[in-house]
């Protein structure tokens, strides 16, 4: 399943957001729009050279807890498809995927103090207004319009996080419900992540790093095994995560141990073991990371980058499917892993 399907390239535009945040002082705005690919206000793409320097020639930003001119953060995603109550696009869950530099990119706008993630169209603006919660973890927002209602989750940067303490990296959860006729709706939950990646030259060429974070994202499946009558589950999924990368071969080893938690509350699945995951991959174009994953049934692949100085941190994105022949009864799996050196 990849982006470009025929499938995905339908859906996939209507899962556009932006948000204004408050940053170093900023504005607590959240507005649509934003500029697309390499044209935000006075940044650059980071890729490979890390942070950018904006055009008014101020010094430059290099940590998400200090954002001081604009940037378009390259950003790797992962979305499945939910039927939850028919749906125009299909009766069966999908999933698709976009590698590090290929999804949607993050801008941030330092004159206004936003973040656009540059899909198209976009969704209703998500205001101070909107903001439901906010605790270390994440800030959490929900927003609505004649299309369908949309709930934001934006990991909070910064050491305190208990959840990963990151200063460089860090990933969204995104969930679209769009109306489709008078009582189904297209459901769509995205993860992606996003930051200042290690410059090349600034890539460790050798020695071994293990990297302790966290592991977030989406798992589907039919909700009784042997009957679709009573739909699909829906998992928020979790677990523990070891990330190493050996940078005098080039190569990165993932293992994953997970469970994933209903987000129904009724007559809810509970907590259900997924199971261990294991995956290998290699160090690309100076700081990408890409690999594959198998386990428990699934084959997924995932991509991402090596992020700030030295490769202090890392994030990932994964996708993938246990197989099944037939297209009602698949499972699909898509997340995100980040985690820290040390």
């Amino acid at each position: 399943m990849f982006w470009g399907d025929t499938f995905m390239s339908k859906c996939a535009t209507a899962l556009g957001f932006c948000l204004m945040l408050a940053a170093c002082g900023g504005g607590d705005q959240i507005t649509s729009g934003g500029a697309t690919g390499g044209s935000g206000t006075g940044g650059a793409t980071g890729g490979n050279g890390g942070g950018s320097t904006g055009s008014s020639g101020t010094s430059t930003s290099t940590m998400l807890t200090d954002l001081r001119t604009s940037q378009v953060f390259e950003a790797a995603s992962a979305q499945v498809y939910i039927p939850e109550r028919g749906g125009s696009v299909g009766t069966s869950p999908r999933a698709s995927f976009a590698a590090f530099g290929m999804a949607p990119s993050v801008t941030y706008d330092a004159a206004a103090g936003s973040y656009s993630f540059n899909d198209s169209p976009s969704i209703p603006a998500f205001s101070v207004g909107n903001q439901t919660s906010s605790d270390a973890s994440f800030r959490n927002f929900t927003a609505s319009d004649s299309a369908g209602s949309y709930t934001l989750m934006l990991f909070q940067p910064g050491t305190t996080n208990p959840r990963a303490g990151l200063s460089y990296a860090s990933y969204g959860l995104l969930y679209s419900s769009l109306a489709a006729g008078t009582s189904n709706s297209d459901d769509y939950r995205r993860s992606f992540v996003y930051g200042f990646p290690t410059a090349a030259s600034d890539v460790p060429r050798s020695g071994v790093a293990t990297y302790s974070g966290t592991v977030d994202g989406y798992w589907v499946r039919l909700r009784s095994p042997t009957t679709f009558t009573q739909g699909y589950a829906t998992f928020r999924i979790s677990g523990t995560q070891s990330f190493t990368v050996d940078f005098t071969t080039g190569t990165v080893t993932v293992n994953l141990t997970l469970s994933g938690t209903d987000l129904r509350t009724t007559a809810s699945l509970g907590t259900v073991d997924l199971g261990t995951f294991t995956g290998t991959g290699t160090i690309g174009s100076g700081n990408r990371l890409s690999g594959t994953i198998s386990g428990a049934g699934f084959t997924a692949q995932f991509s991402g980058s090596l992020y700030g100085p030295g490769a202090a941190e890392t994030a990932i994105s994964f996708e993938g499917d246990d197989g099944s022949a037939a297209p009602a009864s698949r499972q699909y799996i898509g997340g995100i892993v980040i985690g820290r050196k040390g």
